[in-house]
């Protein structure tokens, strides 16, 4: 149990790190193409007070979210054990492929300006919970 405990921790981690970079060049194509919040934020806070804060938040939101994830992939393996796609588990990669299409329409359709570094995003995120997770937490 805690080896699953502790994957989770380190792919959260890991996620929170990737996940960051590629939001702060987000946000950087966001004031480039004048996105009109995105300036306003910028004009009344200090661009570290932003950032900062945001990592404060996303951090620990990471971590908990990399706790689920792999003690999802463990109740699934013990209910349904079956290989997946490059994964010890069948459903569990199904569920996270599902989840990482849907972030990429979401941010197709919605959020088009910065799709190229929400397209890192998602990548990021189906390799470290998708791939890394299930094999950290055996």
């Amino acid at each position: 149990m805690v080896n699953i405990i502790i994957a989770g921790v380190a792919s959260g981690l890991l996620f929170a790190s990737m996940s960051i970079a590629f939001g702060c060049f987000a946000i950087f194509v966001m004031y480039r193409n004048g996105i009109g919040p995105i300036n306003d934020m910028f004009n009344t806070l200090a661009p570290s007070k932003i950032i900062f804060s945001s990592i404060m938040i996303w951090n620990p939101t990471c971590v908990v979210i990399g706790i689920l994830f792999a003690l999802l992939f463990s109740y699934l393996s013990n209910i349904r054990p079956g290989l997946g796609i490059f994964s010890p588990n069948f459903f569990y990669t199904f569920f996270v492929i599902g989840i990482s299409l849907l972030f990429l329409v979401i941010s197709y359709k919605f959020l088009s300006v910065i799709f190229r570094p929400m397209l890192g995003i998602v990548a990021g995120f189906l390799l470290i919970f998708g791939w890394l997770t299930p094999y950290l937490a055996i």
